[in-house]
């Protein structure tokens, strides 16, 4: 194996934990939020939509309404470049049509 696929499979496997860190820091913010709600089961807790929401932002788990609002968001950066790639094309081709005159 020469020193460029050696480094290649070292890259890899470097990406390949951070991924399983990434997924290993996820279940166990999965199993925090089990145990939680277990825990309030077991005491008789009423688990409303309210407190559902408030232990699930405790750990750092985005909800419904989360991810909506950063879609959205999204959503409205893309259009806004996409405006701006648009101008600075147009600008682009004006430069290049008087250049050409």
């Amino acid at each position: 194996m020469n020193r460029n696929r050696i480094e290649q499979i070292l890259t890899n496997a470097r990406e390949s934990v951070k991924i399983l860190e990434t997924q290993a820091k996820e279940s166990v913010k999965m199993i925090e939020a089990a145990k939680i709600f277990e825990n309030m089961q077991k005491q008789g807790q009423k688990l409303s939509k309210d407190h559902l929401v408030k232990n699930l932002r405790k750990l750092g788990i985005a909800t419904k309404d989360d991810v909506r609002v950063l879609n959205d968001r999204i959503d409205d950066l893309a259009s806004e470049l996409r405006a701006q790639m648009s101008k600075m094309n147009r600008r682009d081709r004006s430069g290049k049509d008087s250049k050409e005159s």
